[in-house]
């Protein structure tokens, strides 16, 4: 019974060692109509609205690294990128700039696939 309470005090030493700043959500981000943010293992907006010729960009709130990767299926006016994003950071910008309106998916190659998974999002190029 002692090794058991040793056991279940260790596991929890272990956990609050971890502590937040590994796991949780290291900052706050607010949408634009440019900027997606990366917060609790999702995409805000899920699905954003622009214009030709606008770059957006992804800001990541939370606690640990994502990806942003486009969807192998796009079509071809779709950009093609894969940028890590760590951490608080922020994503490169990405150009949309297609000669017509194209819808582009999007990813988290860590926490997603192109067809499966929660954190997946769209872009949607008028």
């Amino acid at each position: 019974m002692r090794l058991i309470r040793l056991l279940a005090l260790g596991g929890i030493g272990l956990v609050a060692a971890c502590g937040k700043e590994n796991y949780g959500p290291s900052g706050s981000c607010t949408p634009t109509a440019t900027k997606v943010c990366l917060a609790n293992i999702l995409f805000n907006p899920s699905t954003l609205t622009v214009t030709k010729g606008t770059t957006v960009t992804w800001q990541n709130a939370d606690g640990f690294g994502h990806t942003t990767t486009s969807n192998p299926s796009n079509p071809a006016a779709c950009p093609v990128w894969d940028n890590s994003v760590a951490a608080g950071a922020t994503a490169p910008g990405v150009l949309f700039n297609p000669s017509s309106a194209v819808t582009c998916q999007y990813y988290c190659k860590i926490h997603a696939t192109p067809t499966s998974g929660a954190m997946r999002a769209t872009i949607m190029v008028q």
